[in-house]
C-alpha cells in the first residue's frame, strides 16, 4: 500500500469496520474507480441480464466453480490443456466475456493498468491454429 492508502485505511475504513458500519465506506471505495460495481462471475453467467438466457443450461458446473476460483484468487495468466471437447473453449470464452464486464464497470480502465488515461484496451484469443482463434475466422 502506497502511504497514503495505508493512512486512508487506518483512519476511515478500519474505525468503520470496526465499528460495524462497513457498507457506506466499502460503497466510497467502490464508487471512487467504478461506475458501478460488477456482479460476481455466477451471477454473470447465470442472470439473465447477463449470460443467463443462452448459457445459464449448457455450461458444466465444474466450469463455472474453476471461473470462480480463477476471479477470485490473483492469477497473472492462464493457460488451457487437455483433451478435445472438455469445455477449454467455453471457460476461455466467458473468461473475457467476464473481463470486458469488469472492465465495463471501471470508470477509466486504463489507468487501473498503468497506461494513460482513456487509453483503448484490447483482448487477445491466442491459439495454436487460426481455426480455433475466433475472430473472422470462418468455421467448416
Amino acid at each position: 500500500m502506497t502511504p497514503l492508502a495505508r493512512q486512508t485505511y487506518e483512519q476511515q475504513v478500519r474505525p468503520a469496520v470496526s465499528n460495524g458500519s462497513p457498507c457506506q465506506v466499502l460503497a466510497d471505495l467502490w464508487s471512487a474507480d467504478y461506475l458501478c460495481k460488477p456482479v460476481s462471475v455466477r451471477e454473470f453467467i447465470f442472470s439473465d441480464y447477463f449470460l443467463g438466457q443462452s448459457l445459464a443450461n449448457s455450461v458444466y458446473p465444474k466450469i463455472v466453480d474453476d471461473l470462480e476460483e480463477l476471479f477470485e484468487a490473483n492469477y497473472s495468466e492462464v493457460v488451457l490443456t487437455g483433451s478435445q471437447a472438455w469445455g477449454k473453449t467455453v471457460f476461455a470464452n466467458i473468461g473475457i466475456l467476464y473481463d470486458i464486464h469488469l472492465l465495463s464497470c471501471l470508470k477509466d480502465p486504463a489507468p487501473a493498468f498503468g497506461q494513460i488515461p482513456g487509453s483503448p484496451m484490447a483482448f487477445v484469443n491466442v491459439s495454436v491454429r487460426k481455426q480455433q482463434g475466433g475472430v473472422g475466422v470462418g468455421r467448416r
